[in-house]
């Protein structure tokens, strides 16, 4: 057997403890993939396991440390993804993977651009785009350093192309000045266009934004989707910003939406909305990017980040949301680290709101993954 990455690095499982990892296989179309292969190696240990009829898998009992993960089924490609159980009786649970088929074609460009978070119009120039072949969270590519298979800088109006990519799965790492450092997941099958990516700014002391993104599928399965977040007001009891007009912009000073006669400082303890892209000009999702600012982060109070389907709200049965490939990135600064977090939609689900995290000072993310339906945006709470 060839060694894993993780391995060639020296990597391996501990004993320290053992935890779960779990995950999901699609179709590129978005439709559940049963019976793949799944076998989990690190070190010397080699673990396997196959997805059910829903396209789930799961393996249990995993020594913590890292794993390379490798997918197998007739008819598709071969990927690999890369995965590190930190804690004791962790349950980790990975991005859904989209298996490419054989009949993809050997090689394709992948393009798209690369824009500030807080604008569709903020292009950034001097982007640093780097390849790595495979699955790599952020953590694992700063700890294990693979090799960099290709690299692009982007111009002032933030397009790159990455040209002749053979046909996989790619970990794009995008780091530009004053500017967070992020990973992108993006695949060769042929040319792939519109692969954008929104990089939050440097966060001040006591803040956070969260990006919700979502590419164009074939067939399209997300056209509208909506940022929604309520948290704690000490005046109204919670407040709710989310693309209403009333209700993009949140002060804690006044509980208003212009804060007339506030200083500096109380416009800065705000909420912002600060980019939401619709199925019309002049946004023209999918792919689209929303952002959400909290510009002071309340020590007492439950924030609660929701992901609506619009374009579906009435449907009661629809899995759009579901198959849409939507995630939703995290960055929180709280003085002294920022802490990033990533989720993706759940897989092989019926429901047009999908509720992402709470979060409180105390107790950190909680990821919550409920989906159900919902057809009046102003009732989610």
């Amino acid at each position: 057997r060839e060694a894993s990455d993780y391995e060639k690095y020296g990597a391996t499982a501990t004993a320290t403890g053992s935890g779960t990892i779990q995950g999901a296989v699609l179709t590129s179309s978005g439709s559940v993939l049963s019976g793949v292969s799944v076998s989990y190696a690190s070190g010397t240990s080699t673990y396997s396991t196959t997805t059910d009829s829903s396209g789930l898998f799961t393996q249990s009992s995993l020594a913590t440390g890292t794993y390379t993960l490798s997918y197998s089924k007739s008819g598709y490609w071969n990927e690999t993804q890369y995965a590190t159980l930190e804690t004791d009786g962790e349950t980790l649970e990975l991005a859904t993977l989209r298996m490419l088929p054989n009949s993809c074609a050997t090689t394709g460009d992948i393009s798209g651009t690369i824009t500030s978070a807080l604008s569709s119009s903020a292009t950034i120039g001097g982007a640093a785009i780097n390849a790595y072949k495979g699955l790599w969270s952020k953590r694992s590519l700063a700890v294990y350093n693979p090799s960099v298979v290709k690299t692009a800088t982007t111009p002032d109006n933030g397009t790159y192309t990455l040209s002749d990519m053979p046909r996989g799965y790619y970990t794009l790492l995008i780091s530009a000045s004053g500017y967070i450092s992020s990973t992108y997941w993006a695949v060769s099958c042929g040319d792939k266009t519109g692969r954008n990516k929104a990089l939050s700014p440097t966060l001040p002391s006591n803040s956070m934004r969260i990006i919700l993104s979502w590419e164009e599928t074939s067939p399209v399965t997300g056209v509208d989707l909506d940022s929604h977040l309520t948290g704690p007001d000490n005046v109204s009891g919670r407040f709710h910003v989310y693309y209403d007009d009333n209700e993009t912009y949140f002060y804690f000073t006044d509980t208003y939406t212009n804060c007339s006669g506030c200083s500096i400082s109380e416009k800065l303890d705000n909420v912002t909305l600060n980019r939401d892209e619709t199925g019309s000009p002049p946004a023209n999702a999918p792919p689209g990017i929303e952002t959400i600012t909290i510009g002071n982060v309340k020590s007492s109070g439950t924030y609660r980040y929701s992901v609506h389907d619009w374009s579906n709200k009435a449907l009661t049965n629809s899995d759009n949301l579901s198959i849409s490939g939507a995630s939703v990135s995290v960055d929180y600064n709280d003085g002294s680290t920022t802490t990033s977090k990533t989720y993706g939609v759940p897989t092989n689900k019926i429901g047009t709101l999908w509720e992402v995290f709470t979060f409180t000072t105390s107790g950190g993310f909680v990821k919550e993954k409920n989906m159900s339906n919902q057809d009046t945006p102003g009732n989610i709470q």
